[in-house]
């Protein structure tokens, strides 16, 4: 049976184990388990007791239903996980982006509309704030105006967007100005190897 000693008291190890030694080896019977329960209320508390009897090990339900006294109770050390004193710390950003994006667009089956978009200017661009910047995304409340970012102002700003390779202004004609029945849009990289490409999408 194994036990995370994951905010486990050392004093309570001890009790612990003789505590669901005692249940592997009471194979059910109720006056056994009544017994154990008895020994655990008076080693450590009711308290303590309730958070031991809490911490089920992983293992106790195989307990065989014929005699046997077998049993090892480990303990699993599991490190405390690294935390941080705010929730927020650092700006969401979308990585692995294309060298740029290409639109086809159909009317019906027919293929009416190509057109490849600027090449991206970063390979990493902002989708949050950036806790850490004076500057944040914020408004006036007595103009109306919003202030964003530069970082984010292609979210807002088409023409940004565009410039930077996260948008497309595509003139209409005959053709596309009633409209299209499917449009594709792909995003392309061409430089990295497939080795290249596969660890960039791991990280």
């Amino acid at each position: 049976m194994i036990v995370s000693e994951a905010a486990l008291p050392a004093a309570d190890r001890q009790p612990t184990l003789t505590y669901w030694t005692s249940v592997w080896r009471a194979h059910g019977d109720r006056a056994r388990l009544r017994a154990a329960d008895i020994a655990l209320l008076a080693a450590v508390g009711a308290g303590r007791a309730d958070a031991i009897r809490g911490r089920q090990p992983s293992g106790i339900d195989a307990a065989p239903v014929t005699p046997y006294d077998g049993v090892v109770v480990a303990f699993l050390v599991l490190p405390r996980p690294q935390t941080s004193a705010d929730s927020w710390t650092r700006p969401a950003k979308a990585a692995l982006l294309p060298d740029r994006f290409t639109v086809f667009g159909y009317v019906g089956d027919d293929l009416v509309l190509t057109a490849d978009g600027a090449p991206l200017a970063r390979q990493e661009l902002a989708v949050s704030p950036d806790p850490g910047e004076r500057n944040q995304l914020r408004l006036d409340e007595s103009t109306g105006v919003l202030n964003v970012p530069d970082e984010l102002l292609w979210l807002v700003d088409f023409d940004e967007a565009v410039r930077i390779g996260m948008g497309l202004r595509i003139p209409l004609d005959e053709r596309t100005r009633d409209g299209l029945d499917r449009l594709v849009v792909l995003g392309l990289r061409e430089a990295p190897t497939a080795e290249q490409s596969a660890v960039a999408f791991e990280n």
